[in-house]
């Protein structure tokens, strides 16, 4: 799963809180129209579906080595080795790539955990306010 796709599932989670928002339905209105649409497709069950953990761990691992590749790059580039301008700049830019996509794997995975930790609480306070109520 790209970016783009965990991009739109966020955005179509916004949407549907900016909707219910705007109707101002009273909170039992609210419960009546999720238990009619039935269960909560983004819920905490189906993210750890989509992203175990080894596939976090894996994401995170692999972030680590292109994070690695390109400082490793970054650090040994000298210009007295050789390099014409161009190729300077090449393995420059390179190596910024390497720490760039490195960075956005870091990035998704702490975008997951949180919206998982968010649902959690999500999740506990409606089942305290159907206990009270």
């Amino acid at each position: 799963m790209g970016l783009k796709e965990l991009f739109d599932k966020f955005k179509k989670i916004h949407d549907k809180e900016e909707k219910i928002k705007e109707d101002k339905l009273p909170v039992d209105d609210k419960k009546t129209k999720k238990q009619e649409t039935g269960k909560n497709k983004f819920s905490v069950e189906n993210y750890k579906k989509e992203f175990p953990e080894k596939k976090l761990t894996m994401l995170w691992i692999i972030g680590s080595i292109f994070v690695f590749i390109g400082a490793w790059f970054a650090g040994h580039l000298r210009e007295n080795i050789g390099l014409s301008f161009i190729n300077y700049i090449l393995v420059a830019l390179i190596s910024f790539l390497f720490i760039l996509f490195g960075s956005f794997m870091w990035i998704t995975i702490a975008v997951v955990i949180c919206h998982e930790e968010l649902e959690e609480e999500f999740d506990e306070e409606e089942k305290d306010s159907k206990n009270m109520g």
